[in-house]
């Protein structure tokens, strides 16, 4: 009697051990279909700065447009990988 109850014990566990693995898989391929989304959206942010700066030299438009696009996507990462966002 005692070995069908650690029997049982280990397989709820064993079951349990399986759906956390699933549900924080289903969550991680969330969390990086937002990230992927974010990553296309900053080329919203480095577009227009090159544009308005294509009079000055590519690579100083480049940091500037990537210096805005991290003021605005940091809270959007920071948001993303949160621990209890999704």
């Amino acid at each position: 009697m005692d070995d069908k109850k650690t029997m049982n014990y280990f397989a709820s566990k064993k079951e349990k051990t399986l759906w956390y693995k699933l549900v924080n898989t289903v969550k991680k391929g969330k969390r990086f279909t937002l990230y992927l989304g974010r990553w296309q959206m900053s080329t919203l942010t480095l577009t227009p700065v090159m544009i308005l700066m294509k009079d000055q030299n590519p690579w100083l438009a480049v940091v500037v447009g990537n210096l805005i696009g991290g003021c605005i996507f940091f809270f959007v990462d920071r948001w993303i990988f949160k621990k209890d966002a999704l």
